[in-house]
Parts: C-alpha cells; structure tokens; sequence
C-alpha cells in the first residue's frame, strides 16, 4: 500500500498570479468606478488593483469575512449585478491567472510521486471563494477545496454561509489529516494522512499559522513570492521567515527552484524510516524543553538523523 502524502495549498498568489476575484472586478469596472467616484460615495476606485486595498484596507478587513462581505454589499446594491455562485464557477473562475507553469505541473508532480510510492493528493486551503477556486483550470485536481461560501435564493446571494478564518487555516488541515471533523478524537496513527507527510504552501502572514505548523510537526513548509520581484521577495521574507523551510520564486515550471525543492520533500517523505516525535525537535530548535534527560535524548536522535536534521534546518532563501 502506497504511503499517503499531500500538497497543502494556499490560493491567492500561492497557486495564481493575482487574486482570485480580480476578474470580476475588471469585468464590473464602470460600474465600480460609478459607484466609488468620491462624490456619491467618498471612496474612489479606478482600477480593478484598487478595490481591496482602498475598500478593505482602512478596516484591516481585506481578507477572510470583509473581504466576502465588501463583495456582497456590492451584489445588493447592483454594482455586482446578476453576480452568482454559478457565474463565479463558471465565467470567472477560468479567467483567474495561474502561476506559471502549474497547469502542468500540478497533475504531472502528482503522477510522478507514485513512482515513489507515494498516493498523494492536493488541497486548498483559501480564505477566498469556493466557486471561484472551483472555477480555476486546475480545480478538478484538487481532492478538496476549503473556502468561504455564499448562500444563494432567486438566482442571488443573499448572506455569507461558511469563512475560512485565514489565521486559522490549521483547522481545515486538521481536517484534511485526521479524514473526519476536527472536534473528533482519533489516534495520531489512524490519520489518514500524517503531519510528516504533508508539504504546504503559502505566500503571505495569512499563511504563518499553518505553515510552521506543519513545519513543527515535521512536514515541510514553502514560501513564495513573484518571480523577480525584490520588493516581494523581502515581503516574503519578512512574513514567513523562520516559518518555512525554503523562500522561492512562485514558478512551477518543471526543473525550477520550486519543482525541484518539492520533488526533494516527497522524497524525503517517501524514504522516511524516522518514527522520533518531530514536536520534541521543534521544542528542542526553540529552547522549550525543560527535562535535561529529554533535552539529551533528543539532541542525540538529532546528531544521528539525517532526516529530522533535513527538517530541522532554518530558512532557505532563494531568489532568481
């Protein structure tokens, strides 16, 4: 039976070169820009870029629910008008711009790990929209997708239904693991996927939480930024420094930084004999055990793996 691994997905400049509802945006401009002018409403908005930023931005509510809601608002009065779960599935989803070379990438890094014994699957993770992410070329690869959802009556939204909290993306991880709601006791053992066999993803602060919880947990954490854009790499750096493995170009193209970093971490994943706690390493790299006769045993199992001291490493920078 082939060991189960997973590819744990950030979406919004993780897997896409601009957010996910950048083309609603741009399809709605004239109507956004009639609504937001600065005369019958006090905020201006001129380009599609500007909508997060000067609407959410004041309120710090530019992700997760304000950014949702800002969205609603603007379905209601009719800025968004005849704007639908389905439309957003079925006419805006595909015109989402995918990082570069993920359209390939994605199934072929999925097929190729079986030659390493390894089942391995991918998911989302987004405090984004779920019909957008449905919506993107890449979609139908994905085994699950977390994301905010809208309810619908008479072909309109009407209210938010579900958010995924992006500070609090662990729990749908949680989820994804375990094989079962997140409140549900089971066995680490019985995960259908464990901590150690998952490689994430992610681009921002949203992202820290759940990407040094798999590190901490002995799964592998990657960062990424534009491709050779400085200014975003040190944003990059800044956020995710010392909660990732490794800092790279957002490009996945096959035999790039990024493939070629993935492909190592399910290798490692896929040869892994270690069953050392990975947690008392972490506690270890961070100065929180206390117990001198665990603070040498794990200093010990330490010294003589080369697995967990692959893992154990700081941050890895890249920039191309």
């Amino acid at each position: 039976m082939r060991k189960k691994a997973a590819l744990i997905f950030d979406v919004d400049l993780t897997l896409t070169e601009e957010y996910q509802q950048m083309p609603i945006f741009r399809a709605y401009l004239e109507k956004i820009r009639e609504k937001y002018d600065g005369k019958n409403n006090p905020k201006i908005v001129t380009e599609p870029e500007e909508y997060f930023p000067v609407l959410c931005d004041d309120t710090n509510i530019d992700i997760g629910i304000g950014s949702m809601e800002q969205l609603l608002i603007d379905v209601r009065d009719g800025t968004f008008e005849g704007l639908t779960n389905e439309k957003m599935r079925e006419e805006f989803g595909p015109k989402v711009k995918l990082a570069e070379g993920l359209e390939i990438w994605l199934p072929s890094i999925t097929d190729d790990a079986k030659f390493l014994d390894l089942d391995l699957s991918s998911h989302a993770i987004s405090a984004g929209t779920k019909p957008l992410i449905e919506g993107l070329k890449i979609a139908h690869h994905f085994s699950s997708i977390r994301a905010g959802e809208y309810e619908q009556e008479n072909g309109k939204l009407t209210r938010v239904k579900t958010i995924v909290d992006p500070y609090k993306k662990t729990d749908p991880l949680k989820e994804i693991c375990k094989g079962e709601k997140v409140e549900k006791r089971r066995r680490l053992k019985d995960y259908e996927i464990l901590y150690d066999c998952v490689v994430g993803f992610g681009d921002g602060q949203s992202d820290q939480r759940i990407l040094n919880f798999i590190k901490e947990l002995g799964g592998i954490s990657i960062g990424v930024f534009k491709k050779g854009d400085q200014e975003d790499y040190y944003r990059c750096v800044r956020d995710l420094a010392g909660f990732v493995h490794y800092i790279v170009p957002r490009d996945y193209t096959y035999g790039n930084t990024l493939d070629n970093l993935t492909r190592k971490s399910l290798k490692l994943i896929a040869k892994r004999t270690c069953t050392f706690d990975f947690r008392l390493i972490s506690a270890l790299n961070q100065q929180h055990l206390r117990h001198p006769e665990l603070i040498d045993i794990t200093k010990k199992h330490l010294s003589e793996c080369q697995d967990c001291y692959e893992r154990s490493k700081p941050t890895q920078f890249y920039f191309e």
